[in-house]
């Protein structure tokens, strides 16, 4: 592939059974079918981040990764699901009843 972006619009035509050849070499493919799969890198970059932190990887090392220079754009970046919540609360509650019990 001559770059990256002629790279990444075939590799999404091909997966969603599209055709990838183009009318003439260099020649962009029929934008109105990228538009339809509405799929960008920078979604990849995103879902990846927030795999990330729900395997429990620390936000300050995934700010690095992604290059961020502040804290809070990578927290605006990350999305906490329901069940990532849920988790969390019922690890705090754990282990402040384990702390009790072996207080007693």
């Amino acid at each position: 592939m001559a770059n990256f972006k002629t790279a990444w619009e075939s590799l999404l035509l091909v997966a969603n059974g599209h055709d990838t050849k183009r009318p003439k070499p260099g020649a962009r493919v029929d934008r109105e079918k990228l538009r339809q799969i509405d799929l960008h890198w920078h979604d990849i970059r995103h879902e990846g981040a927030c795999r990330l932190l729900a395997d429990g990887v620390d936000i300050r090392t995934i700010q690095l990764m992604l290059g961020h220079a502040d804290i809070k754009q990578t927290q605006r970046y990350l999305n906490i699901t329901d069940e990532e919540l849920r988790k969390a609360m019922t690890g705090v509650w754990e282990r402040r009843r384990q702390l009790r019990a072996v207080s007693q």
